[in-house]
């Protein structure tokens, strides 16, 4: 029987608060005035859209909150093949408006372009995408960022709405998972 998994701390919990209030700081000069719309990428993206929502100042006007899902791991770690949209805020909701895709990691890509295509696809005016961490090094889609927190090694990531198999989700800071 295999052992317990093992967790290295990347970015503790006070890391990734000062981070997500560097990103809103980021952020603001572009959607300042702007009626956006915010749809983050679930389930991973569910604390980090929470926690940067709650940092944008007020001169950034949300008037909508609607998630993406977009299927491509499954239940495995790698992703199991291109991205499937499965659901996304409808069409009178995005169109002429800016839309902010909010993703906790940004790793090969496929999924951030499934998003922002599907957001442009629906109408959007302007499409900005953040993430809290990316992984160039699994880059295979030439996805860039708006705005990033932190660049990681290619290491599989858990935490702070990372999982693995649905395990590990709610901790508090973002780690390395290790198989002993």
């Amino acid at each position: 029987m295999p052992g317990p998994d093992s967790l290295s701390v990347l970015y503790d919990a006070d890391a990734i608060g000062t981070a997500v209030r560097a990103l809103a700081a980021r952020l603001t000069p572009r959607l300042a005035g702007k009626p956006t719309y915010v749809v983050p990428v679930m389930n991973g993206a569910l604390f980090f859209a929470a926690d940067l929502l709650r940092a944008l100042p007020r001169e950034v006007p949300i008037v909508g909150f609607g998630v993406a899902c977009v299927a491509s791991y499954g239940a495995g770690t790698a992703p199991a093949g291109p991205p499937e949209v499965t659901a996304f805020p409808s069409r009178d909701r995005l169109e002429g408006r800016t839309v902010l895709v909010v993703d906790t990691i940004l790793d090969t890509g496929a999924t951030a372009d499934a998003a922002v295509r599907e957001a442009r696809a629906r109408g959007a005016a302007d499409v900005l995408f953040c993430c809290l961490i990316e992984k160039p090094a699994r880059r295979r889609v030439p996805v860039v960022p708006d705005a990033c927190a932190f660049v990681a090694p290619d290491l599989f990531l858990v935490g702070y709405g990372l999982d693995a198999s649905g395990r590990f989700r709610t901790l508090p800071y973002v780690a390395a998972l290790a198989h002993a």
